[in-house]
């Protein structure tokens, strides 16, 4: 606790020891609530506090703001501690302590919802006491349909309860329920509020402004939690509580910033700097489960926010305390309440420019617009349909049922008022020549009316742009940086190329012979990513089955679906290759290396021509990899 060495303060000082505002402790002078309430002495005209109000005051807030972590023991003792106990009544206590424990250890949810719902438990409770003249199991039916039915008694999540408890207690002693209480819940649906498709384009174009908004959140933690916040609700319609619990804290040692720079006219993050901090968004958010379904959190960036995303990252990370969490301004109090909307601080994100006057902020109307646009971008494409479209934005809101996506749906009509909001909103990274096939067959307006003849033309194409750019590609790559090879003469690049493309025909052949409704499915499974591959960030075109069951690694099958963050294992699986190539005199190895280094090769060079080299450089390290295949050039064979 704070030492205290004078007697009397006047309300600046106070609000200096407690790091508040002088308004804040003008206004614990005449609260609301009487808990807070400073008393205060007047000499010469002044107002003062006295030493002891102080320290009083002083424990109040560090009360206020002791962390309690909220699970099924607290949950019971708060029961034991609020309920009204009535002797007569002790049985019916009993049953209903052992009802609540079971539903205490099952909750799920941030501290301030389960808070709620131990509260809707204990009113519960105290208003069916005032009601009951015997334990609740001895009631007759009649009875029982009378209390449920009582005007203006139960509301509707209380009958819910209610009729729960009731079948509880009857089971537990036992006593056979002639019928069975159902609260039927109400379908609440109707229309719910999105954003406008033109004021959510606003706020898409309004968190990609980094000029504007770099300037802004340098100094205020405040607006940059909030250009954070934003940015992630237009990447993926995860809930604002989940997004606010799960930023992470980003490490800025890699990126070799300091916070001068970031008060300069001209800086700017590199692309690989930018790389680095989605890199770690997408590490944080991996494996992580929604607080409210325990549903993996399906989390996604499309490339056009990566950028401005990046940027608020790194400003807020600046002006992040130790030992809080990212966006921590969203969350306050003992039971770490998260207000998903912001306060007004956070509003002037918004609130500060002409564009959005008279704009309301939510989270929740924020996932609602994202998910009726995905869903309308998709069913308006001929290759999906609206099932399709439902189970996408079912996974992307980690939702466990259907209906519960369909809540968050806005049905519009098909008058061509529903754009794209991003082509890339929904896509999980992947990237290279299959996927870029399977594009092309299943989003090409015509599929249905191709005809085989027909679509052996993409296969010409693929051939051109594969004996074109990838062979010269490599070719370059080989004459620029290595010496002639000596092993294995008679295995060229062109031979090893032209195997690697009969394969690939082989796959496209496979493909174009699907049906429709097979290539709905297949894509439905890509989607979700129910086709896993045995290496973490790709995915198998032909799962659960598999061409080379010998293999550990899929890089090196044609059936393979690479995504971005393959690159990280890519660059573990180049190092190895090289090390094994460098230690290793066994010809038969060393030709069975090169032939995997080839294919890594290939997929390194589609990542650069998807991403670009910079963003590549983030997660590869390229300059280790040229010195090492430098120092073996004796050795490699491409």
């Amino acid at each position: 606790m704070i030492q205290l060495e004078k007697e009397l303060y006047t309300l600046k000082e106070v609000a200096q020891l407690v790091n508040k505002s002088t308004d804040a402790i003008r206004n614990a002078i005449y609260p609301k609530n009487s808990t807070v309430k400073l008393n205060v002495i007047r000499k010469d005209r002044r107002v003062f506090i006295e030493k002891k109000e102080v320290e009083r005051y002083i424990k109040y807030l560090e009360g206020l703001y002791e962390l309690v972590e909220v699970d099924s023991e607290y949950a019971m003792n708060k029961l034991y501690a609020d309920i009204t106990e009535i002797p007569k009544l002790k049985q019916t206590q009993e049953l209903f302590f052992g009802y609540s424990r079971i539903c205490f250890s099952k909750m799920t949810g941030s501290n301030a919802y389960k808070t709620g719902t131990i509260g809707q438990f204990i009113n519960f409770y105290n208003k069916l006491v005032t009601v009951l003249e015997d334990d609740i199991f001895k009631l007759s039916p009649d009875k029982i349909n009378d209390l449920f039915l009582k005007e203006d008694f139960l509301k509707t999540k209380e009958r819910l309860l209610f009729t729960r408890f009731i079948n509880y207690a009857f089971e537990q002693k036992k006593i056979p329920l002639k019928n069975k209480l159902l609260a039927v819940q109400k379908n609440t649906r109707s229309e719910k509020e999105i954003y406008s498709l033109e004021m959510f384009n606003q706020i898409y174009r309004h968190v990609q402004n980094i000029e504007l908004h770099l300037q802004h959140s340098i100094n205020n933690r405040n607006y940059a939690n909030m250009w954070v916040y934003t940015t992630l609700l237009c990447c993926d319609f995860i809930r604002g509580s989940d997004l606010i619990l799960n930023t992470p804290i980003v490490n800025l040692k890699d990126l070799e910033i300091e916070y001068e720079e970031l008060q300069r006219e001209n800086f700017a993050l590199t692309d690989t700097q930018i790389q680095h901090v989605i890199k770690q968004i997408y590490f944080s958010f991996r494996n992580k489960r929604a607080s409210k379904t325990g549903e993996i959190l399906t989390f996604l960036i499309p490339a056009s926010l990566e950028k401005p995303l990046a940027y608020a990252m790194v400003c807020s990370e600046y002006l992040r305390k130790e030992d809080e969490l990212q966006l921590d301004t969203f969350i306050e109090g003992k039971y770490r309440k998260v207000r998903t909307q912001g306060y007004i601080t956070h509003l002037k994100f918004f609130s500060n420019y002409e564009q959005f006057i008279d704009f309301k902020f939510s989270s929740l109307i924020m996932n609602r617009s994202i998910a009726t646009y995905l869903y309308g971008s998709v069913t308006e494409d001929s290759a999906y349909d609206s099932e399709l479209a439902l189970i996408l934005t079912q996974t992307a809101r980690s939702h466990k049922s259907e209906d519960s996506t369909k809540n968050y749906i806005q049905m519009m009509s098909k008058d061509g008022s529903l754009e794209r909001v991003s082509n890339n909103l929904f896509r999980r990274g992947h990237f290279g020549w299959l996927y870029d096939q399977l594009l092309k067959f299943i989003l090409s307006d015509d599929y249905k009316n191709k005809v085989l003849e027909t679509r052996t033309i993409e296969i010409e194409k693929l051939k051109e742009s594969f004996s074109l750019k990838e062979v010269e590609s490599l070719a370059a790559y080989a004459l620029n940086y290595l010496e002639p090879h000596t092993i294995n003469q008679e295995i060229s690049i062109t031979n090893v190329m032209n195997s690697i493309y009969e394969k690939r025909i082989k796959v496209i052949h496979k493909v174009m012979q699907l049906k429709q409704e097979e290539i709905s499915t297949l894509f439905e499974q890509l989607a979700t990513h129910s086709m896993p591959s045995k290496i973490e960030h790709a995915q198998c075109l032909i799962a659960p089955n598999c061409e080379y069951p010998a293999l550990t690694n899929c890089m090196y099958c044609e059936y393979v679906l690479p995504q971005n963050l393959i690159l990280i294992q890519l660059n573990q699986e180049l190092l190895r290759l090289l090390e094994t190539i460098n230690t290793t005199e066994n010809l038969n190895i060393l030709k069975r290396e090169n032939r995997f280094l080839l294919h890594c090769f290939l997929i390194l060079s589609e990542a650069n021509k998807n991403f670009g080299k910079e963003h590549v450089k983030a997660y590869v390290e390229i300059d280790r990899i040229k010195s090492l295949i430098t120092e073996n050039t004796n050795k490699i064979e491409i």
